[in-house]
């Protein structure tokens, strides 16, 4: 029989720590909304053991990654391959090290004593967690709600793209109904492009509602893990930017964002903790903003979750397997970029790219493989378009795969090619050239073929 184990320790960081995410702020934290947590879920069966570590922090990055697992195979035994650590890219979180845009008196509350800390904490969750497998049944499956997203680049009729970082509640529900008949069309789904609660939303008049709003990804990956008096824990994954926030006056308070509100729902509703996972979300947004937005947006999640979690079969042995591979991301060709002397946050983040990357043709990272039952997961290291997503999933050979943004590393943004021709924030942020997204879907599917034989 598999065994199973949960573990979740408090990662908040001090106040007076600098936030990352949002290149607008001028001051470090100076409150806290609610605590930022690792959960950590430890799956055995036949011998063979894979360990998930969802964190409330804006990313990973290798070397955090690596101390990680250095430290969780010394204390368990648990192979490097079988380790992977994600981020839920929550933008009300520390930066774990210099950002590269903030201010400089900004940059210098940056804690390097807490990523030290961190990479301890994070390793010994995994010890944490296999410390306490019981025997347990496991199931996978996967729900689709798409009242969520929207997908935050639509395009004019120039195909030009007109960033929508927010919109009225009318043009976001027509943008997430059509961004969810866009994700149903390119995974090759049927009757999933709407609602089945209420009719698809009409097209809004005016300048907004004439826009060409691209594809979310409503589907829910889900693990659920029982133990013999209920529910163990769970790992659940989506695809919607952390950055639901709470008003102005919680603009410099830690918080967790929605993937909190989710944990609150499901914590009282099955009394087990849930590893948050973060689909390929580089390009998506919550239909909700504001205050209230956390605990609505994630309890939209936590009732997908809910719905489905009973009509998910379980197995007393599950497969479990792991492989990591390298790939090497093409970048921009940054000696032939100008380089910007203003002092904005776009400007002092393009010199520092051009700063690290100068004289390179390719930032050289990870992707990573999981297999739990019919369940694929990978690891994507940077902001993944949702469409490199679907690609993934699409030609998977698992009956469910859920791509991981934000995992074992994080070198920015990875847009689809015809994005840079398209212009908006993402492609003028990034580093990565036009031919990362088919290098790295490439090597995602390779990962995942290697595991699913």
């Amino acid at each position: 029989m598999s065994t199973a184990g949960f573990a979740h320790v408090d990662i908040t960081p001090p106040i007076g720590c600098a936030l990352a995410g949002y290149g607008a702020r001028v001051q470090p934290a100076r409150g806290l909304r609610d605590p930022l947590f690792a959960r950590t879920m430890v799956l055995e069966s036949a011998g063979t053991r894979v360990a998930i570590v969802g964190t409330d922090l804006i990313g990973v990055d290798a070397e955090l990654v690596a101390a990680v697992r250095a430290l969780a195979q010394a204390e368990t035994g648990i192979l490097p391959d079988a380790i992977l650590v994600c981020a839920s890219h929550t933008h009300f979180g520390p930066a774990l090290r210099r950002t590269g845009y903030l201010p400089d008196d900004l940059e210098a509350t940056v804690r390097p004593g807490y990523v030290e800390e961190l990479a301890v904490k994070l390793g010994m969750s995994v010890a944490l967690a296999d410390s306490r497998r019981v025997p347990a049944r496991v199931g996978v499956g996967s729900g689709w709600n798409p009242l969520i997203s929207l997908n935050r680049r639509p395009l004019d009729d120039a195909g030009q793209c007109q960033m929508a970082f927010t919109a009225p509640p009318d043009v976001a529900a027509w943008a997430a109904g059509e961004g969810a008949r866009q994700a149903a069309e390119a995974l090759g789904l049927r009757g999933l492009s709407g609602s089945p609660l209420q009719p698809a939303a009409r097209r809004p008049a005016g300048e907004l509602g004439a826009l060409r709003w691209g594809p979310t990804d409503p589907q829910v990956p889900i693990v659920r893990v029982e133990g013999e008096s209920g529910p163990l824990g769970a790992l659940v994954s989506f695809a919607c930017h952390p950055v639901c926030g709470a008003g102005e006056e919680a603009f410099y308070d830690l918080s967790a964002d929605y993937p909190w509100g989710m944990q609150q729902t499901l914590s009282a509703a099955l009394g087990c903790p849930a590893v948050f996972a973060l689909g390929c979300a580089g390009n998506q947004v919550p239909i909700q903003r504001g205050p209230g937005s956390r605990e609505r947006v994630g309890g939209a999640l936590a009732a997908e979750v809910l719905r489905v979690w009973h009509s998910i079969e379980l197995h007393d042995d599950v497969a479990l397997a792991g492989a990591r591979g390298s790939v090497a991301l093409p970048l921009k060709d940054f000696a032939s970029l100008e380089v910007p002397a203003a002092d904005d946050a776009q400007s002092r983040w393009l010199r520092s790219l051009q700063s690290k990357y100068a004289g390179q043709e390719a930032v050289n990272t990870e992707v990573q493989a999981l297999c739990i039952g019919e369940m694929g997961l990978v690891s994507l290291p940077g902001e993944i378009f949702v469409e490199i997503g679907h690609a993934i999933k699409r030609d998977s050979a698992f009956r469910i795969t859920a791509p991981l943004s934000l995992a074992d590393d994080s070198v920015g943004y990875i847009p689809i090619p015809e994005a840079y021709d398209q212009g908006g924030y993402e492609p003028e942020w990034n580093a990565v050239s036009r031919k990362a997204a088919g290098v790295l879907t490439d090597a995602a599917l390779e990962a995942l073929h290697a595991i699913s034989k």
